[in-house]
């Protein structure tokens, strides 16, 4: 298991050939290239849920956003755009910077297994839908970093103690000088110090996806290593401290009645630590990841205000209770 990993998701894109890219459809173009993707998925998937943005609610659309389900360039587009959603870790959005990205996500460590399931679902449509191909450049997407294979990996990272001990400038340089990105990721919280980061390839091209999930995979253990070294640097230094910081966090969680995005992203950071060192039995690392993601799109619709607060810090106690 890596500790350090919260989430990976991998986006497979894909293009329909003799159609142009989707910034260069017209409207009802766009409408006929949903259609036929739309027509080729219900082929091969048992149950779906469909959902359509063209004439939907701002509101709903933010929502979406929230979730994970639709990106910000899709609630901005005015041609028809569309997100299929086949369970919790699978989905397909349609017409946003590619006619078709096929988006897997786990919480589980095995990266490969990520790929076998995605690759799966591309060979059962690649049948049915004519991807635009080049034999010398590989699959041709609307963006020139991902032509090739057209596989994206994000691995959602959390290193706290890199953070603490300082040597996080040293990690940003080390991962772009062997071809990564790395940025901070703050679950709409903005902000850094919590320790979440999200990794990705920066290129598609060049290699087969077996060796980019490979390489990903290799650069996450070896992150994996530094952030371990810098934990056992971290409690030997200030152990008591430390462990009263995490075990505070962990009852305000369970008692709070108001949280923002900000203040739960900072506590559920700690809490997670926490689990990571072995001091809440009853609660696993998944279970704090999956509450991180979850409580994402808690409350959108309500304007950002207290009563989202409320149903926030509601929903983590609710969670916490379970697990106590």
């Amino acid at each position: 298991m890596k500790k350090s990993l919260v989430k990976t998701t991998m986006i497979l894109s894909r293009n329909i050939d003799m159609h142009p890219f989707p910034a260069g459809l017209t409207f009802e173009a766009s409408s006929e290239v949903e259609k036929i993707m739309i027509s080729a998925i219900e082929s091969v998937e048992d149950e779906i849920d469909i959902k359509y943005l063209v004439g939907m609610e701002e509101s709903d659309k933010e929502a979406l956003l929230h979730e994970g389900v639709i990106t910000y360039p899709m609630m901005l587009n005015r041609i028809h755009s569309s997100a299929i959603v086949v369970n919790d870790d699978f989905l397909y959005r349609l017409n946003d910077e590619d006619h078709l990205e096929c988006v897997a996500s786990t919480y589980d460590s095995n990266l490969m297994g990520l790929w076998a399931w995605l690759n799966d679902k591309e060979e059962r449509l690649a049948p049915k839908l004519n991807f635009a191909y080049d034999a010398k450049l590989g699959y041709l997407t609307s963006r020139i970093t991902e032509i090739g294979t057209g596989l994206k990996i994000h691995a959602v990272l959390h290193l706290p103690a890199i953070v603490k001990t300082g040597y996080l400038e040293k990690l940003f340089r080390a991962v772009h000088q062997v071809g990564y990105s790395i940025r901070a990721y703050g679950f709409g919280a903005d902000n850094q110090q919590e320790g979440f980061f999200e990794l990705s390839n920066s290129v598609t091209i060049g290699k087969t996806e077996t060796e980019l999930v490979e390489g990903i995979n290799e650069l996450i253990d070896r992150i994996e290593k530094k952030e371990a070294d810098a934990l056992e640097t971290l409690v030997s230094a200030q152990n008591k401290v430390l462990e009263d910081e995490l075990f505070r966090a962990y009852g305000v969680l369970k008692y709070a009645r108001l949280l923002t995005q900000s203040e739960a992203v900072q506590l559920l950071s700690k809490v997670r630590l926490g689990a990571v060192l072995g001091h809440f039995k009853g609660l696993s690392i998944e279970e704090i990841d999956r509450l991180l993601f979850n409580m994402a799109g808690i409350g959108v619709q309500n304007q950002f205000g207290r009563k989202e607060d409320a149903s926030r810090a509601a929903y983590i106690r609710a969670h916490l209770y379970e697990h106590q």
